[in-house]
């Protein structure tokens, strides 16, 4: 069974991003879309997650993080357009853990893969 993680870095203030709520989603060819698992980062500003993957195989899985609403109730980035952000990654048949990275902004993020 894989594993994905995440670390949320608040680059307003460099502190880790807690709370913010992170979605994971499977897409299958028909473009239609399955929750694989959805939860907010600890203290930390982590979440780790197994994911059970359906026989029917997806295209892509994606994970999707509520920055604005994370911003919002800080009282930052009321003006933001970015609401959420979402990251289509490939998983690599078989099992394996699979991390992502980023550093998040009112208005804006950077991210990287590190398998």
């Amino acid at each position: 069974m894989p594993t994905i993680s995440t670390h949320v870095l608040n680059s307003v203030d460099g502190s880790h991003a807690a709370g913010v709520k992170v979605d994971c989603l499977g897409y299958a060819s028909s473009r239609s879309c399955t929750v694989l698992f959805s939860g907010l980062t600890d203290e930390g500003g982590r979440l780790t997650a197994d994911i059970s993957l359906p026989e029917a195989r997806f295209d892509s899985i994606a994970l999707e993080f509520h920055s604005g609403d994370y911003f919002a109730a800080r009282g930052l980035g009321a003006d933001a357009l970015v609401r959420s952000v979402q990251f289509r990654i490939q998983l690599q048949p078989g099992d394996g853990h699979h991390h992502l990275p980023v550093i998040a902004a009112p208005h804006g993020c950077s991210a990287w893969w590190s398998p």
